[in-house]
């Protein structure tokens, strides 16, 4: 039942809990079929070489396939919502970027990409801290309005989930922190994006990047945060992740990140040569199994092109059972050092185990204490 503070409390979520409890209710049914039709749907753009696509009517084909897709996976969103209640949240933080692209396309077309996003630091950083302060006044304003039994009860009630189910109804509470958080990170990620170089840029975003897998690897391996809670920052960082891919690639054209591409790989080999078996051990470890899907995957592909069909890309010279990527590829991981590479993937996993152990260890020693 409802207390007399029940309109208070749910009162600035306006119609979130009921749209919520809408798409659980009558479209979680439907999630796992969506799901397969989405990963269908991947798998025939790479098979069908739908990229590649030229031709007017092919380019005008190709939008209408991406946009479906792009509708599939908000639909998927808010079909899983009743199991992940940060997946509404997930959607925002992918769409802002592309927002930001659209008002850049509608309101100042001759500004310079780079230059427009530069100067999203400050409009996004305000946006974020107005989130975070409005959010805290309203919850520090009246005891009646901050999270406890009876909050989660009322809104369990209102997203249709019984007080004696596993939801978790914290993460709905806080979605206007989670809000303001994807707007102070595109903020911080927006400061990035400031030089001519798309090699600085790009070593940039690598390096940020790599900081906050760093950060929430720690996080989930230690166990501080709740499971729920990790859960979602771990969501909320792949969908900005995402995001912020777009607004990198649309910083610049396509011959341009072409044209930098030798050079960024050049510099990466010439500093961290030393370092080169390391990272491939760790990729052997990470990426194995996807290995094998990638070349029966390429496999497939190259069987469709060498049917000539209107649809795929030319074959070409290459007559191989791979594409000529894929192929070349291949023949890069040939040259090397397998016996090194290997004993450095044993070392990584070895070292995994042993980090697990330690971390488990080391936190019930640090909450006994």
């Amino acid at each position: 039942m409802y207390t007399k503070n029940s309109r208070f409390i749910k009162q600035p979520m306006g119609a979130g809990l009921q749209t919520f409890y809408y798409f659980a209710e009558n479209f979680s049914d439907y999630s796992y079929a969506l799901g397969l039709g989405i990963v269908a749907a991947f798998l025939i753009f790479y098979l069908l070489d739908v990229d590649s696509w030229k031709s007017k009517v092919g380019i005008f084909l190709r939008s209408v396939y991406i946009m479906g897709i792009l509708l599939g996976l908000i639909a998927f969103c808010l079909f899983i919502a009743e199991e992940r209640p940060a997946s509404p949240i997930a959607i925002f933080a992918f769409l802002v970027p592309l927002w930001l692209f659209f008002i850049k396309r509608i309101f100042f077309p001759k500004v310079d990409f780079r230059l427009y996003v530069s100067q999203l630091t400050g409009p996004l950083f305000i946006a974020s801290m107005g989130h975070f302060i409005a959010f805290g006044t309203w919850a520090f304003s009246s005891p009646n309005r901050r999270y406890n039994i009876e909050t989660a009860k009322i809104y369990g009630k209102e997203t249709g989930c019984e007080v004696n189910e596993n939801c978790d109804t914290f993460i709905i509470y806080i979605g206007p922190v989670l809000v303001g958080l994807v707007l102070f990170f595109f903020s911080f990620f927006a400061s990035f994006l400031h030089s001519k170089s798309p090699t600085k840029d790009i070593t940039n975003f690598i390096k940020l990047w790599m900081i906050l897998m760093f950060i929430f690897w720690v996080t989930i391996s230690l166990n501080f945060a709740s499971n729920s809670l990790t859960e979602t920052l771990i969501i909320l960082t792949f969908a900005a992740f995402a995001g912020s891919v777009f607004l990198l690639v649309a910083s610049y054209t396509k011959d341009e990140l072409h044209e930098q591409e030798k050079e960024l790989w050049h510099n990466f080999v010439e500093r961290y040569a030393s370092y080169l078996d390391i990272l491939r051990g760790f990729s052997v470890v990470l990426l194995l199994p996807v290995g094998f899907i990638y070349l029966f995957l390429s496999l497939l592909n190259q069987s469709i092109r060498k049917l000539s069909c209107p649809f795929s890309k030319p074959i070409g010279t290459h007559r191989g059972l791979l594409t000529k990527k894929t192929s070349a590829q291949l023949n890069a991981v040939k040259t090397w050092n397998t016996s090194k590479v290997i004993t450095y993937a044993i070392y990584w996993g070895v070292g995994y185990m042993i980090y697990q152990v330690i971390a488990a260890q080391f936190l019930t020693l640090f909450l006994g204490w």
